[in-house]
């Protein structure tokens, strides 16, 4: 795989991660966006898990919505509530 290719689907990713944020709480929620410090970490914990998982950084809109959930459960048992 060139550079080329890795870089368009970095950036494909980010397209798409961009989407989805904005489309889960503006449209979906219909709220305000969270601080970016939340979206930057749900972005590295999304990436980690794809990298994990399926070793690349490529899933749909649909896909990221769907990891939110996980990605708040995690990080609230982390918290110990």
């Amino acid at each position: 795989m060139s550079q080329h290719s890795v870089n368009d689907g970095i950036a494909d990713f980010h397209i798409a991660f961009d989407d989805a944020w904005a489309r889960m709480f503006a449209m979906l929620l219909g709220t305000p966006l969270p601080d970016s410090a939340v979206k930057e970490a749900f972005c590295i914990y999304l990436s980690e898990r794809l990298m994990d998982t399926i070793g690349k950084l490529q899933c749909s809109e649909e896909d990221i919505i769907r990891a939110f959930p996980d990605f708040l459960t995690d990080n609230i048992q982390e918290i110990d509530i």
